[in-house]
């Protein structure tokens, strides 16, 4: 989902949050996987497709690294169930896979080598990604009323919930005993990044970054990353007068302290950063939902001059294992995409065919 949509998205919000209750299904434990699941979809590139908002058809496909082969669908195929309307993000953290499903208000838990279903956890009105912080805990940060919440992975339930006090909560990453939660702006803007102490989940104190924080990555120094995707103005069109740039900040997660700032141009609005190893990785564009493929050292001070592939994306990822990048292209919102894949030096060297709006690309290990 993303500001390009806001519109019609907005009058289906209204009525999400009028109505919704803390609760969770959890499926009745398996005895033993079969022997075919032995590795399943394990060591696979997982693909996350959106789906068309409102239809109920995002899906989640994997790409096998080795063969380039694709296998479409994967939770229907082992629930005999759509996974359901608009596939926003998921993370996975040990043998589980959580996939957050945003207009159906909930987020499904799976097995990474079956995917067969463990649980889904209700009770969010407009999830948007979910970050486990221990076997027993993760949080959840949600748009429906700006607060993050956080979940009991004993019981797959919600168990309580922090108000962050601004708007549009999105990515999060956790290191020193705090959670960092980007405020993306939702509906509006914002540019706060609300930090939360995740032994009494009480907020510790609220940063001031870029216009509209979208994503936020942890390098391996400890130091975070924050990508600010900035606006597009009133006439939501990039490339306009009432523009406001993007911009990369580096910030020392223990004192607070900016350590880097990048400003981008006034029509440059980035999203989507990654990281892998000592390089990130983002996508820049004008039109503040897709962009080219761009990627930095962290030991870099200013942006590249020319991205790495030259060619418009909806998402990315990076296979951890040899560094081959991910390209997720969506021709237009109710169709099929592709997945293009390149050599880490941006050599086009396959694609194959997504499903309905593919968003990242994540492995499955």
């Amino acid at each position: 989902m993303n500001k390009k949509m806001k519109t019609s998205i907005q009058l289906i919000a209204l009525l999400l949050i009028a109505s919704t209750m803390t609760s969770c299904k959890k499926d009745e434990p398996e005895e033993e996987l079969p022997t075919e699941y032995d590795n399943g979809y394990i060591g696979q590139m997982m693909i996350l497709n959106e789906g068309a908002f409102g239809n109920g058809n995002g899906s989640v496909d994997f790409i096998n690294p080795s063969t380039g082969e694709r296998t479409a669908d994967v939770f229907n195929k082992a629930n005999n169930q759509p996974l359901g309307d608009v596939v926003q993000s998921a993370f996975r953290y040990g043998n589980q896979i959580f996939i957050v499903v945003n207009n159906s208000q909930k987020i499904e838990v799976v097995h990474p080598a079956s995917f067969k279903r463990i649980a889904t956890i209700t009770g969010v009105q407009s999830p948007r990604y979910i970050l486990p912080v221990s076997s027993s805990k993760a949080y959840i940060s949600d748009w429906g009323d700006n607060s993050v919440k956080i979940v009991s992975l004993g019981s797959y339930s919600i168990t309580g919930s922090i108000p962050v006090n601004q708007n549009g909560p999105e990515q999060m990453a956790a290191t020193a005993g705090k959670l960092f939660v980007v405020n993306g702006g939702g509906f509006s803007d914002d540019s706060t990044v609300t930090v939360i102490d995740i032994q009494t989940d009480q907020v510790i104190t609220t940063l001031t970054v870029g216009v509209n924080p979208n994503s936020i990555v942890k390098d391996e120094n400890g130091k975070l990353w924050i990508l600010c995707g900035g606006d597009v103005g009133l006439d939501w069109t990039g490339g306009t007068a009432d523009d406001i740039a993007g911009s990369l900040y580096r910030i020392n997660p223990d004192d607070y302290s900016y350590e880097l700032i990048i400003s981008l141009a006034q029509d440059e609005h980035p999203l989507k950063l990654t990281i892998k190893g000592s390089k990130l990785y983002f996508l820049k564009g004008i039109s503040g939902f897709e962009g080219e493929p761009m990627v930095m050292n962290i030991t870099d001070t200013a942006l590249p001059s020319v991205p790495l592939i030259s060619k418009t994306m909806y998402g990315l990822g990076v296979n951890p294992d040899n560094g081959d990048i991910y390209g997720c292209y969506s021709p237009f919102f109710g169709q099929s995409g592709y997945i293009f894949r390149y050599s880490h030096t941006g050599g086009l060297m396959d694609s194959v065919k997504a499903g309905i709006a593919p968003s990242a690309a994540i492995m499955n290990k």
